[in-house]
């Protein structure tokens, strides 16, 4: 198993509340940009993570749970895609081999 166990689930419409709290009132309807989705799902799971350190016992964390940013591609054709699956998968393999990897 790689990362933490799951923590429940989060629903769309939970994290999506969460990112439209964050930001400040607009006329109109609100918009949620991918960034805020992000940030809020960042900040219930890390939540939810430091609660289950807390109250079962799950092994702690020493630095951030989460890398600060994240890469954002649109995938545009057949390629892509390709080179996106084939990186997802190969991904948790090449985790030792980055210069951030570290042992917990």
């Amino acid at each position: 198993m790689v990362g933490a166990p799951l923590v429940g689930a989060l629903s769309v419409d939970a994290i999506a509340s969460q990112a439209l709290t964050r930001r400040a009132p607009t006329r109109g309807a609100p918009t949620v940009s991918l960034g805020d989705v992000v940030g809020a799902f960042k900040s219930i799971t890390t939540r939810e993570y430091i609660s289950g350190v807390k109250n079962y016992n799950w092994s702690s964390f020493d630095k951030k749970l989460w890398q600060k940013n994240y890469y954002e591609h649109v995938i545009r054709n057949e390629e892509s895609l390709e080179m996106t699956r084939e990186y997802i998968i190969n991904n948790p393999y090449n985790w030792k081999q980055d210069e951030l990897f570290c042992q917990i």
